[in-house]
């Protein structure tokens, strides 16, 4: 769920858009939370577009062109809202849980077989 402060954004649903073809596309191409993070920190990058094209995802490649292509104030507040819903990557602790590779992973087939550990 989106934070309550962005709940009244009119940019919202535009992020949320967004942020979803920038993970199917990171997911396509074997990146990471980290690459979608870095292509949000430019508000003009269109590797995540690109990306979708190549393994052609069409439909989410024309949103997030789309999104690319308004006026730079409201690009802006879209990639804005995006990058506050992904803010927590920013912080490499927490991208450590995230990220294959950076840190210690939840493997959900040995957590549904052990004994006593909870969420």
């Amino acid at each position: 769920m989106v934070s309550s402060t962005l709940d009244d954004s009119p940019n919202t649903p535009a992020g949320d858009a967004l942020l979803a073809g920038l993970f199917l596309a990171a997911a396509r191409d074997g990146r990471s939370l980290l690459d979608v993070y870095g292509w949000l920190m430019d508000s003009e990058d269109p590797t995540g577009a690109d990306l979708l094209a190549i393994h052609g995802d069409v439909l989410p490649e024309k949103r997030v062109r789309a999104v690319l292509a308004t006026h730079e104030k409201q690009r802006d507040g879209v990639y804005g809202t995006a990058q506050t819903m992904l803010r927590s990557v920013a912080d490499p602790a927490r991208a450590a849980w995230v990220v294959p590779g950076q840190g210690p992973q939840l493997d959900p087939t040995a957590f549904v077989g052990s004994e006593g550990d909870t969420l």
